[in-house]
């Protein structure tokens, strides 16, 4: 065997044994549950905040990933149930003011940055 293919079969046991670690340790990791991701948490905390301040039952938001360069943030958070009771101006009008209040309060400031556009009345 001439040093050439020596070497190349040290490197070969060192590729694989490298190979061999990652593949194990792959195996070996835990996939977290959807749960334990941070979206359906703070799904689950903004239903909980504002279905409670709304009153009239439970509130089911849903959320939607939006272009932060486009609109200034990562996700919309829509309200069908709100929408249908009057249209979008009422929603506007007799909705959103409660929401942005029940939003900006300390127990989401962990979650929701205050953004540099506001809600407008049109």
């Amino acid at each position: 065997m001439n040093e050439l293919a020596k070497y190349n079969a040290i490197r070969r046991r060192e590729v694989e044994a490298f190979r061999d670690e990652r593949v194990a340790a792959h195996r070996a990791r835990t996939v977290p549950r959807l749960a334990d991701y941070p979206l359906p948490g703070l799904k689950q905390r903004i239903a909980d905040a504002l279905s409670a301040r709304w009153g009239k039952g439970r509130l089911e938001p849903q959320f939607e990933v939006i272009d932060r360069g486009a609109f200034g943030g990562d996700l919309s958070v829509k309200f069908p149930q709100l929408l249908a009771d009057g249209g979008p101006k009422a929603f506007v009008q007799t909705h959103l003011p409660w929401i942005v209040e029940t939003l900006q309060q300390p127990a989401f400031g962990d979650a929701i940055a205050a953004g540099k556009r506001s809600w407008k009345r049109r």
